[in-house]
């Protein structure tokens, strides 16, 4: 007897490119587990489950590729948030291929492929990680509603679906604020901060209802430049004070890398721009090597407008 083997393939939304470049995905049921004794007893005589809220986490370098499924620009983005895709209209499916003991994998078009698939989707992105020198990645989750009649995640093996692939990495690219760049950005950590909805009802032991209640976008920037927390460490009447700095402009950048080369030329529309015209930015600290934690806080400037935009077809300027 040997082990059976699986492993992480693809993620397919059937509306945009194959997520192929899985760094790391947990299918997970979220059980609510339930058990009863009997009146004086010891241990319990019945065990079961309230309910189950499946979902999927992952850990992806293909930013482009659901930062598009997100995009409220283009019909997506449930709630014109540009952080959530409504997948409800169709399949998604997580594939794992099997491995073939001492060899390879197991051949795709042989029916012993496990594939998990959600009727009712809901995609939200978390954070986006980008660094000095490291490609960047992205963080989501895919949580599965009922759909009235179907388990929200039924696993089948089938025949393997979808051509591995590795399109569009990128790195760490500049951050401007207010019309001037951070000289020195070592990188930053981008949180949406979201608080998902998630509702029962009726006694349906799965969701039947999944949003995003709220998000509140932060930008975490290791820049190696002390003088910042000067510059963004107060205002007048006192500049001393650590009293922030309000944002008119900001723009965070991811630099796409060039297969066989370095990165892309900051002119070729190929980069992804994040944009936002309000919010708050404060230096937090700086340390013995005098790297400066700048704080970004993002806000709606008006009821009609999103905290955030991003163009994943931009010239970096």
């Amino acid at each position: 007897m040997a082990a059976t083997v699986f492993y992480p393939h693809a993620l397919d939304f059937s509306d945009g490119d194959l997520i192929t470049q899985l760094t790391d995905v947990a299918p997970i049921y979220n059980f609510q587990d339930a058990v009863a004794f009997s009146s004086g007893d010891v241990a319990p005589m019945w065990s079961g489950s309230l309910s189950a809220a499946p979902a999927i986490t992952f850990g992806s370098r293909q930013i482009k590729s659901i930062l598009d499924l997100c995009d409220a620009a283009a019909g997506h983005g449930n709630g014109k948030s540009y952080v959530a895709y409504d997948g409800s209209g169709g399949s998604t499916d997580i594939w794992y291929r099997k491995g073939e003991a001492f060899g390879l994998r197991i051949a795709d078009a042989t029916a012993e492929h496990e594939r998990m698939r959600m009727t009712r989707a809901f995609l939200r992105w978390d954070s986006i990680s980008a660094q000095q020198n490291q490609v960047a990645e992205i963080r989501s989750m895919c949580g599965a509603g009922y759909d009235g009649s179907n388990d929200p995640l039924i696993d089948t093996q089938q025949v393997l679906s979808g051509d591995e692939a590795v399109n569009h990495l990128f790195t760490l690219g500049p951050i401007d604020i207010n019309g001037t760049k951070l000289d020195g950005l070592q990188g930053y950590t981008w949180q949406n901060n979201l608080v998902p909805e998630i509702v029962f009802d009726s006694g349906v032991p799965f969701p039947t209802y999944l949003a995003v209640a709220t998000y509140s976008p932060t930008i975490v920037a290791r820049v190696r430049n002390a003088s910042l927390m000067r510059t963004f460490g107060g205002t007048l009447p006192d500049a001393s004070q650590p009293r922030g700095l309000a944002i008119t402009s900001f723009a965070a950048y991811l630099r796409k890398l060039k297969a066989s080369d370095l990165c892309e030329a900051d002119a070729s529309e190929v980069h992804v721009k994040f944009s936002a015209t309000a919010g708050t930015v404060k230096a937090r600290q700086v340390d013995s090597a005098g790297l400066v934690d700048i704080f970004i806080q993002l806000q709606r400037p008006n009821a009609a407008s999103y905290a955030f935009t991003y163009d994943t077809t931009a010239a970096i300027t």
